[in-house]
């Protein structure tokens, strides 16, 4: 289980939540269509056996992230799009949410209860090892949990959720053959255990520092495991290679290389109108325009399985103030950003109303609706007035001679993302707020937001799988609480809140947990810190030959590689 990331996306600097989930059962149903306009998934699918063998991908990258492990806090989605290269992929999902297990790992994973305890059953294919020839087994499967289940502190985990439900990991009949016992029922049980930290990184100092660097050493490939080993690495350079692993057991991986270049944005859509990449993000008019018209490209849009957000700062001098919170959600608009997202995509949605749950999936309810049911600048003016802020006649509001101003924090230069901060700044003027645009590059956007120098800013938690109330807590789960992911920036919440979502996680089914979720996450939202924007489609522009690569929804994990790597390539 891996939910808490941070990514670039579409030019919104977006935090990432990674849902990962692998169940024999979808106990939050199959999605269908969001939005207008949009097919729900669009890879090109493409059997392995029906792609040809060779080629080359070039992609580009927002940033190598400082930190390479894709298990610790403060890891992006970048952080996983290069780890999935060159690491272990024991399970993905299909586009529609189901368990996708790759059998060059396990040739099996199944659920049982068990006196009231959910035991699920790995078996690990006998072949598997990492790059430096240590089997992938018990050792791994025990390292992983004990790193990400929050029993000691000092492992910095991206996320607790579901590790810290796991009363045991032991070995079955062999080494190969791992039993994993809950506490008691966990029917998101398929989050975990989707890759692996080798035995070797065993120490928190390892799990923290041990992948920091800009050299191939920090990347650690032997490490890996896969059809493609990182063969070329420098973060200071902003390029990595991976190549076919000679060490890989399994199907050959139909490619021969794959080049990866860190580029801002605006380099990216360039580079793919020049012919240097083999695909690219166009989830606003004019990227779409721009790229839509290559040769022997094709448009491949879907379904999006992220939420996007006005995020406030609740720890900044200005914002700590929760009646200037609530003004700000009160008498903001948000559906002029929608208007300005979707402008030109022939793609309307309803406004969303939960991080947890998409609105095509069962069990999703309008939660931000009931703490904001309606935009009232007059009512947001009150507040601010009742904060004792005074309005100026220069329109804005000001106290103790301080006018209340607000910086909103951008990570990149396209027009998309200029002017969702200006449809910001606009709608804040109406109310009275000030709001300042702060421009930083995309290569900043996770030590600005680890180190939480910012105030404002519209990012985003995307998931890769269905199963969000599962990661309740990893959302919404306060600071002051053992099992704070650090996910949700705005540094809100409460310990009652806190309470509430672990005696959630507690009943005995979904349905229950989903019910229990949607009602904790109204209180949570009157907390103000987090203010859904859109969702969106997800559109790539793709290399017309390229298979089982776009639109993927869950099978994505926020990328465009909607398969396992070896079923990466190129039509016969």
């Amino acid at each position: 289980m891996n939910k808490t990331t941070a990514m670039l996306l579409g030019g919104a600097a977006a935090l990432a939540l990674t849902l990962s989930a692998c169940s024999s059962s979808n106990p939050t149903g199959t999605p269908s269509t969001t939005g207008t306009g949009s097919s729900f998934s669009n890879t090109n699918a493409k059997a392995y056996a029906d792609l040809k063998t060779g080629g080359t991908i070039n992609v580009s990258i927002g940033e190598f992230t400082p930190q390479k492990n894709q298990f610790q806090a403060d890891g992006t989605t970048d952080t996983w799009t290069f780890w999935d290269w060159y690491n272990a992929e024991l399970i993905k999902f299909k586009p529609n949410g189901d368990t996708n297990i790759n059998p060059n790992y396990l040739t099996s994973a199944k659920a049982d209860t068990v006196n009231g305890k959910t035991v699920v059953t790995y078996e690990v294919n006998p072949k598997a090892q990492f790059n430096d020839g240590t089997p992938i087994d018990i050792k791994a499967f025990q390292n992983t949990w004990k790193q990400n289940n929050g029993s000691d502190k000092a492992y910095n985990a991206n996320s607790t959720d579901g590790w810290n439900k796991i009363e045991s990991v032991e070995q079955g009949k062999d080494a190969r053959e791992i039993v994993v016992t809950f506490v008691g029922p966990w029917p998101w049980w398929g989050g975990l255990f989707n890759t692996l930290q080798h035995p070797a990184c065993n120490t928190p100092e390892c799990y923290n520092t041990g992948y920091l660097g800009t050299d191939l050493k920090s990347a650690h490939p032997e490490w890996g495991a896969g059809p493609y080993k990182l063969d070329t690495f420098d973060a200071n350079a902003g390029t990595a290679t991976f190549v076919k692993n000679d060490k890989w057991w399994g199907d050959p991986g139909k490619l021969d290389k794959i080049t990866m270049v860190q580029r801002e944005a605006t380099a990216a859509v360039n580079a793919f109108v020049n012919g240097e990449t083999d695909w690219v993000g166009a989830t606003s008019a004019d990227i779409l325009t721009q790229v839509k018209s290559v040769p022997g490209t094709e448009t491949r849009q879907g379904a999006n399985v992220a939420n996007y957000m006005l995020q406030l700062n609740g720890k900044s001098a200005t914002l700590s103030d929760a009646k200037v919170r609530q003004a700000i959600m009160t008498g903001f608009d948000r559906s002029k950003i929608a208007q300005v997202q979707f402008q030109g995509l022939n793609y309307t949605e309803p406004l969303p109303g939960s991080l947890l749950l998409f609105s095509y999936q069962p069990g999703y309810v309008d939660n931000f609706s009931k703490a904001v049911p309606k935009v009232d600048v007059a009512a947001a003016k009150k507040l601010l007035e009742d904060a004792g802020y005074t309005l100026g006649s220069d329109g804005y509001y000001a106290k103790g001679g301080k006018q209340l101003a607000v910086g909103l924090t951008i990570f990149n230069d396209l027009p998309a993302t200029k002017a969702r901060a200006q449809v910001t700044q606009s709608e804040l003027k109406n109310i009275g707020i000030n709001v300042t645009i702060v421009q930083k590059a995309s290569a900043d956007f996770s030590t600005i937001m680890s180190k939480g120098d910012w105030e404002m800013n519209i990012s985003g938690f995307a998931s890769s799988d269905p199963y969000g109330v599962a990661y309740t807590c990893q959302i919404w789960c306060s600071p002051e609480d053992d099992n704070y992911s650090g996910l949700n920036k705005s540094g809100l919440g409460t310990v009652e809140l806190d309470k509430k979502i672990h005696d959630m996680e507690a009943l005995p089914t979904a349905e229950e947990q989903i019910k229990a979720a949607n009602d904790i996450e109204v209180a949570e939202f009157q907390q103000f810190g987090l203010m859904p924007l859109f969702n969106g489609p997800v559109i790539y522009q793709v290399k017309s030959s390229l298979a089982n690569v776009g639109s993927a929804v869950f099978a994505g994990k926020s990328s465009a590689v909607g398969d396992f790597r070896e079923n990466i390539g190129y039509m016969a």
